[in-house]
């Protein structure tokens, strides 16, 4: 990203109920809230949620502030692109 500031943070992690080998991520076909609130738990209630969607072409949207629920299953969309994916993010993914 051009003019953007360096920062000294820490890597992406990957904070996962599911993880069987750095960098990897498997999950159920069907995940379910308890699983995504166990993931959740742990972090920080003020960190900023983004999805990371496309592993082709990777962006990072803002999550919607609503949550649907629809035949047994809650629908969570996202509200719009916010950038690019971060390189790092895509590795702690394996979008590599």
């Amino acid at each position: 990203m051009q003019g953007a500031e360096q920062l000294d943070v820490p890597p992406p992690t990957l904070n996962s109920a599911f993880s069987n080998a750095p960098g990897r991520f498997t999950c159920p076909a069907s995940q379910t809230v308890g699983h995504l609130l166990r993931q959740l738990n742990d972090l920080d209630p003020e960190l900023p949620i983004r999805l990371a969607v496309n592993p082709d072409f990777p962006f990072a949207h803002y999550l919607g502030a609503r949550i649907v629920v629809l035949d047994g299953t809650a629908f969570i969309a996202d509200d719009g692109q916010e950038n690019y994916l971060a390189t790092a993010v895509s590795n702690v993914l394996g979008w590599d």
